[in-house]
């Protein structure tokens, strides 16, 4: 388990944003929403939410894994680099 803690909040009538505080203190966001808010419940909602977080951090492990694996590749590099380039140049101007 890589949540150390869990926060979430009423947003609105009918949506529930979740926060999942990782246990190196990365955080992590779900939303949920019910149809009608006279159907809101902050619980169903958390479930949801937490899922969705959670469904987060595995894209993310799965990438960490992908790239452990086959090591960095010189055009990852690359890309990277020239994206970092990118930005900069949008920067000065």
């Amino acid at each position: 388990n890589f949540v150390k803690d869990t926060f979430s909040a009423k947003v609105g009538s009918k949506t529930t944003n979740t926060t999942l505080v990782l246990l190196n203190d990365f955080e992590v966001h779900g939303q949920a929403s019910c149809v009608k808010a006279e159907n809101y419940n902050i619980e169903i909602g958390e479930k949801f939410a937490v899922e969705k977080a959670k469904d987060k951090i595995w894209e993310v492990l799965g990438f960490v894994l992908q790239w452990g694996i086959n090591g960095i590749k010189e055009k990852l590099i690359l890309t990277v680099k020239k994206k970092l380039k990118q930005k900069k140049t949008l920067l000065l101007k």
